[in-house]
């Protein structure tokens, strides 16, 4: 009989013990999930994502506004240029002749 206890405990530490490093793995795992999507979200594995939007937010608004009006002024830009190059071709023969 006392082997037969011996033997169940042997078991029952085998299974916690394995019980326990899966659950080590799966921790580190996602750790590391949580670490790659910190650095595309951030730029930095290490900083928080909460603190990177509150940087964000203390941004000065004038330099807000100046990022949005660049970018919508490059996309204005380049409708431009494609209604330039496919409704007035000779400006496209023109600009390859020189």
């Amino acid at each position: 009989m006392e082997t037969v206890d011996r033997l169940v405990n042997q078991s029952k530490q085998k299974v916690a013990g394995t019980i326990r490093k899966v659950g080590r793995l799966t921790a580190e795992r996602r750790a590391k999930v949580a670490k790659r999507m910190r650095r595309i979200i951030t730029g930095d594995a290490n900083k928080r994502v909460r603190d990177h939007l509150k940087e964000e937010m203390k941004k000065p608004v004038r330099v807000k506004m100046v990022d949005k009006l660049s970018f919508t002024g490059g996309v204005g830009f380049l409708l431009l240029c494609q209604y330039i190059f496919l409704m007035c071709v000779w400006v496209l023969a023109a600009l390859v002749m020189a």
